[in-house]
């Protein structure tokens, strides 16, 4: 009868995965090497994703799920209902233009709603 899985051993797995694209990149990061530095069988990778570009899938997954949270928590912690939504539809914008000249959020100097708690912002180049 085969292991349960574990929440555990799928976090370490996606945490090694980082390491070793960081350090190799993907294309050259082996399954194997993922395993190695998870402290896992080879063969427990396929237990939790199907390949190697699932695990990719996987960690975009989960770091724009920790993102929309972070998100969700700095929008509720404005006080007024204009700032939230200054701050929702700069946010879109902002994420329409992130590959562009802004970091996290930083609007023009002519707003005025201030960033989100936690937000370090960049003028625009």
């Amino acid at each position: 009868m085969p292991r349960p899985r574990t929440e555990d051993k799928r976090k370490r797995i996606l945490e090694a995965a980082v390491k070793v694209f960081a350090r190799k990149g993907y294309f050259a990061a082996r399954v194997s090497e993922i395993a190695k530095k998870a402290g896992v069988a080879d063969g427990t990778i396929y237990l939790y994703f199907r390949n190697k570009e699932d695990i990719l899938v996987k960690l975009f997954d989960e770091v724009m799920a920790e993102h929309v949270q972070q998100v969700r928590a700095a929008v509720r912690a404005l006080p007024t209902t204009k700032e939230r939504l200054t701050w929702t539809g700069w946010g879109a914008i902002a994420t329409w233009r992130w590959s562009s000249r802004w970091s996290c959020g930083s609007p023009p100097s002519s707003w005025s709603a201030s960033p989100p708690p936690g937000c370090r912002t960049t003028s625009p180049s």
